[in-house]
């Protein structure tokens, strides 16, 4: 087990056994630029181009164990980047599970497509990849049993909202806090919101 998923551990970051398996089968190394390697377990993010960055470990797994996936869920994930996330949820959802994962950038979610099927979850149709034109444009496989959103943003939208099915789960950065919404019956949503959190500003633009 590498000192970063020790860490991580011994910190509270990592919590479940799916979250913490996945972490110790998907290499975060596979998903940086070679410059970085050397630092590969370091507890912080990384420049991937394009205006974005592979986000800091602790992030995702607190997102992660927030999002309580299970083996055979339907993910629709919110910026591939360089698909070092979707690899993890590819891990977490299982052989009957599957990963739709937008991006709005086509170099990035080339690289991701690339980075993920390292893994032959792209082969295997485990991760679907898809291209985001507007903020609208959602692929028809609503709802999902998860919602993860890696970009930061300002506001929830209906939209974003409505692909979530009942008593399915998003978890989501607003400004520096971590939110995660459960949709109840009367389609009224919970929320817990989880503070402390600092994300670096990407551009989203495509």
């Amino acid at each position: 087990m590498s000192q970063l998923i020790n860490n991580l551990i011994l910190k509270g970051y990592l919590q479940s056994d799916l979250v913490t398996d996945a972490f110790s089968e998907i290499q975060r190394i596979e998903f940086i630029p070679e410059e970085f390697h050397s630092s590969a377990d370091a507890d912080i993010p990384f420049p991937i181009g394009f205006g974005q960055s592979i986000p800091q470990p602790q992030i995702v797994a607190t997102m992660l164990e927030l999002l309580d996936v299970q083996r055979g869920y339907h993910i629709l994930e919110i910026g591939s980047g360089s698909g070092w996330v979707t690899a993890l949820l590819a891990f977490m959802v299982g052989k009957e599970g599957k990963v739709t994962s937008i991006e709005t950038s086509k170099e990035l979610l080339d690289l991701a497509r690339e980075n993920v099927d390292k893994y032959q979850f792209v082969k295997r149709k485990r991760v679907e990849f898809f291209l985001k034109k507007d903020e609208k444009s959602f692929p028809p496989y609503n709802p999902y049993d998860r919602v993860l959103v890696n970009i930061p943003i300002k506001e929830l939208s209906e939209e974003l909202k409505s692909q979530v099915r009942e008593e399915g789960v998003i978890v989501v950065p607003l400004y520096n806090d971590i939110w995660r919404l459960a949709k109840q019956a009367d389609q009224t949503f919970t929320k817990d919101v989880y503070s402390g959190f600092s994300f670096m500003p990407l551009d989203i633009k495509g």
